[in-house]
């Protein structure tokens, strides 16, 4: 550890006669220790600075702070001219009395009034990076001034700052060899040099290099994110061109044969960017075995940090390592100096030659320094910024560091195939975790083949253990779990609890994407029981969230689910509006089946409205394949009073024995688990198949007919069905073509319907929306108006 004492001899006169000296000096000396990683205590009216030997570059820091010193005291000299400054070293840390009372074996030594002195101790770390004279008699030695780096002023043309360069060894990671290429680049004003339109483009893409980041060690990602990311840096070179009125130039630097990504990249940019030949690059000649163990480290962290860190990030990185940018500009000039920089301004430039010799010198120190870079990876995965993918893991692994069982746990369900999972388990250190793991995994399984009281079960045990072990994720995926099983036992409000708490976990684990989805399944469930104000919250809400996640496909959800929720409010405008945005953004980004839905429920949409013809011809396109299209294309007959013929709907059920693609899956098929033949899209289908037989086809099928409907109406309001009210409703009107059903039974059938559509509405806390959703939808206003009409109101 070393040490910095600094006394001035005549402190208290100072303080009288120009107190604002000693305050600047010692401010300005304790902003340098901070900066370069260093601390501070005081020691009667000196102070103490200090420098551990773990941070990295410790001695280095030192000696920047040292100098920075010197050229303070040359400031202030006409004030401050006699102090005692001392920089000493001691194998083991000592706490600030114990080193006073070793300064007792300097005291009695005569020193000057003036200069800086180093113990032989303190030499030991700091030669390399100081220059001193010997002081006759004393054992110490005055400092002289840093050692000059031979070679490291490095000029640049102040042309250069429109020339990109590219490292033809930069790894396989396109969009990182980019991001790091801009990186280098002075930032640009896109605003003043793009359309409108592209602005536009630019805004819109923004997120996606978060999003791209959060799991930048996946070789995987969607190909709508990626494009995305390249559109955003092809909208930043553009930029550039405008200010230069020419292709930028980008040189090629690296020798040997390329990777595709470098060929890839000349193509992609070919025209905006004008790329020259390979270049070789030119190093100092090597001189690793004479470096200073601590610039060693420095040397290693180097070629390390460039394998796990976009180059936008090395700031921070030193940052976090106590470390100032100056610091990352004297760093630079000794790595060219020793042959490991080709350019000291760019870490990306090193020489790959000198790698595996920089590895080998540094030894043990090798999984400290990797630690330093793993420790910073692991404060960005807290802060929300890295998602825990089994990637992830195996970074984590190669740079040594412990992972604990909360994170194996999130890893362990983001895990989409058997192997990584069984990883994870097998890296879990409690055998009581990995049971409450392995419980859970269970129980989702249970659930997804109707167990659910074994689900429940087990999912009660471990959310305990969850809790009481501060596993924030498995309590999340707990209360997901107890969410949906609740839904099986139609208790809505329950579902909605169990999905608050979810959501309290996911913000406290800070992960965006499993807060997003929470949000979108409390918008499904408040749809589901009927209060759309909390749904429409819920589903902003998460909007805010898919946009800094650049979910596209999470969108596509949001949009449809607003556009649903509109159209059950009879907010036509709005509904139409939402499931066109949701098509288009479908159509950009090729989701084809939400695509379909979306067109197949904008039919719906314009049937309500009373444009059948419109709507006709859309759904004529899906109606023999698509459940909510035949559906829908009956319902346009009976409300616009037009017999269609040979309607058949089409299997719930595809070859695989998937459920077919429906817009009513995720809102009211989660509340029904008796089968796929009572869900939504079978029973609203024989609704108005059933009503409109009895319209068009005689009296004779009539009575048949109302059974009908008379029997999906009681089923529906047993298990809390939106649709029951209108299942009532179409009882009432065929009532009153029956002569063995009296006025006052019809009326019965309207009266229940009603009563029903009054319960929900009152599930709708805003006043306005609730009065919207009483009168404004097509179904509920002829409800309305009949109940009216028969003084039910």
């Amino acid at each position: 550890m070393l040490y910095l004492f600094v006394d001035l001899r005549y402190h208290r006169q100072l303080n009288k006669i120009c107190p604002d000296v000693p305050i600047r000096l010692f401010s300005a000396i304790g902003d340098s220790v901070r900066k370069n990683g260093g601390t501070a205590n005081r020691i009667g009216c000196g102070m103490l600075y200090n420098f551990e030997e773990t941070s990295i570059g410790f001695a280095f820091s030192a000696s920047r702070v040292i100098d920075e010193l010197r050229g303070l005291l040359d400031e202030l000299r006409e004030r401050i001219r006699e102090y005692y400054i001392l920089v000493d070293a001691t194998e083991e840390r000592m706490n600030p009395d114990a080193f006073k009372e070793r300064l007792y074996q300097y005291r009695s030594i005569i020193t000057p009034d003036e200069g800086i002195l180093f113990t032989a101790n303190a030499l030991e770390f700091l030669r390399p990076y100081v220059s001193t004279v010997p002081l006759k008699g004393t054992g110490l030695e005055l400092y002289s001034g840093p050692r000059i780096i031979e070679y490291a002023v490095y000029k640049q043309d102040p042309a250069d700052q429109y020339v990109l360069s590219v490292y033809a060894n930069s790894g396989t990671d396109i969009i990182k060899i980019l991001w790091d290429m801009l990186s280098r680049a002075p930032e640009t004003d896109v605003q003043t040099f793009l359309t409108d339109e592209a602005l536009v483009a630019f805004e819109e893409n923004k997120p996606a290099l978060n999003a791209y980041s959060w799991f930048r060690f996946s070789t995987e990602h969607p190909d709508y994110l990626r494009e995305a990311v390249l559109d955003f840096f092809k909208q930043k070179i553009l930029a550039r061109t405008k200010i230069l009125g020419e292709p930028i130039p980008v040189t090629i630097i690296g020798t040997g044969a390329f990777g595709e990504e470098i060929s890839y990249l000349k193509e992609t940019l070919s025209e905006l960017c004008s790329f020259s030949a390979p270049i070789k690059p030119s190093f100092l000649p090597g001189d690793a075995a004479s470096m200073p163990s601590d610039l060693l480290d420095m040397a290693y962290l180097t070629y390390r940090m460039m394998h796990f860190l976009y180059y936008q990030e090395i700031v921070s990185f030193f940052q976090f390592l106590d470390k100032d940018a100056s610091f990352i500009v004297s760093l630079g000039s000794w790595l060219y100096s020793y042959g490991i920089l080709s350019d000291p301004t760019d870490f990306r430039s090193v020489n790959l030659s000198m790698e595996e010799e920089i590895a080998i010198l540094c030894g043990a120190s090798k999984s400290a320094n990797d630690r330093k870079i793993a420790d910073f990876l692991w404060l960005k995965y807290e802060l929300g910024f890295l998602m825990p993918t089994m990637d992830l893991l195996i970074v984590f692994n190669e740079l040594g560091f412990p992972l604990s069982n909360s994170f194996l746990v999130s890893c362990f369900f983001y895990s989409d195939n058997q192997e990584g999972k069984k990883i994870c388990l097998d890296s879990i250190s409690s055998p009581h975790v990995r049971s409450a793991v392995e419980k859970l995994a269970s129980a989702e399984k249970s659930f997804a083949f109707g167990e659910y009281t074994s689900a429940e079960t087990h999912t009660r045990d471990v959310l305990h253990f969850f809790q009481k072990e501060k596993i924030a994720y498995g309590e999340f995926r707990a209360f997901c779990l107890l969410s949906q099983l609740s839904l099986v036992k139609n208790k809505g409000s329950d579902s909605i609890a169990y999905l608050d708490y979810a959501l309290e976990n996911a913000e406290q684990i800070r992960n965006e994407f499993s807060v997003l989805d929470t949000r979108i399944k409390l918008a499904s469930v408040h749809f589901g029981v009927g209060s759309f104000d909390f749904s429409l919250s819920s589903v902003e809400n998460a909007e805010k969230n898919a946009h800094t996640c650049f979910a596209k496909d999470k969108q596509l959800k949001i949009l449809f689910i607003k556009g649903r929720i509109y159209l059950e409010l009879g907010d036509y405008l709005n509904a139409g509006a939402s499931f066109q945005a949701a098509t288009s953004l479908a159509t950009i980004y090729g989701f084809s089946d939400i695509m379909l839905l979306s067109r197949i429920w904008y039919a719906r949409v314009l049937s309500h409205e009373g444009k059948y013809h419109a709507a006709v011809r859309i759904l004529g396109e899906y109606q023999d394949r698509i459940p909510d299209a035949a559906c829908f294309r009956i319902e346009a007959a009976v409300l616009s009073g037009h017999q269609v013929s040979d309607l058949i709907f089409p299997e719930l059920i595809d070859p695989d024995g998937n459920v077919v693609l429906s817009g009513f899956s995720t809102m009211e098929d989660r509340f029904i688990t008796s089968g796929s033949d009572d869900y939504t899209a079978p029973s609203l289908f024989q609704a108005f198949s059933l009503y409109h037989r009895a319209r068009f086809e005689g009296e004779d099928s009539v009575l048949e007919c109302f059974s009908g409907i008379e029997a999906l109406a009681k089923t529906s309001y047993a298990r809390n069905d939106a649709y029951g009210t209108l299942y009532y409703y179409l009882c009432f009107e065929l009532a009153r073509y029956l002569p063995l059903v009296s006025q006052s039974d019809g009326t019965g059938f309207l009266s229940r319907g009603f009563k029903y559509l009054q319960k929900r509405a009152k599930q709708i806390d805003n006043n306005s929306m609730r009065e919207q959703f009483l009168r404004n939808p097509v179904w509920n206003s002829r409800i309305f108006r009949a109940a009216r009409e028969n003084m039910l109101i």
